[in-house]
């Protein structure tokens, strides 16, 4: 038994995995609840880590591999040069599983931010005023560069008020 990737669809990730779980074969399909803005509601929905891809567990038959490539959501799986399945090793995989939460999602910080990164201001008194990341100050509190009147300020923001740009 050999853990292999697939290729999904665009946003069938979900989809792939129920079908293929309906299959019989085990699947790893990692995702976070992505908070959602959408005409002043906020909504979290479960979002893939890895976009479009996901991992399974192939037993080596040749029949299952026809199974895979014809399930509903699925494009194709990740082949080698010659045409056979390229195999994830155990460790990675067992990396990803030690991840998961009792909710079902996984550990993953949405907002990895470094130093540099350019960011934008989403909320409070602040927002839609594009930023420069500086420094985490703890958990849960980040350090910005923001150019304001024509001069650059530090200011301390909530990290769930700021996103990428």
């Amino acid at each position: 038994m050999y853990w292999i990737c697939f290729k999904t669809n665009a946003k069938q990730e979900f989809l792939a995995k129920n079908y293929l779980i309906s299959k019989g074969f085990e699947v790893v399909l990692p995702y976070y609840l992505k908070t959602i803005r959408h005409a002043r509601k906020v909504s979290k929905v479960p979002y893939p880590i890895f976009p479009s891809y996901g991992f399974l567990l192939y037993d080596e038959n040749v029949s299952s591999l026809i199974d895979i490539k014809y399930t509903r959501g699925i494009k194709h799986y990740l082949k080698r040069t010659d045409g056979q399945p390229q195999f994830i090793p155990n460790k990675i995989i067992n990396e990803i599983k030690s991840l998961k939460q009792i909710d079902g999602t996984y550990r993953f910080d949405e907002k990895c931010f470094k130093l540099g990164d350019e960011v934008k201001i989403i909320e409070g008194s602040l927002m839609g005023i594009k930023a420069i990341f500086k420094q985490r100050i703890d958990e849960m509190r980040a350090q910005l560069l923001v150019n304001f009147l024509g001069r650059i300020n530090k200011v301390n923001l909530d990290t769930r008020m700021i996103e990428h740009a």
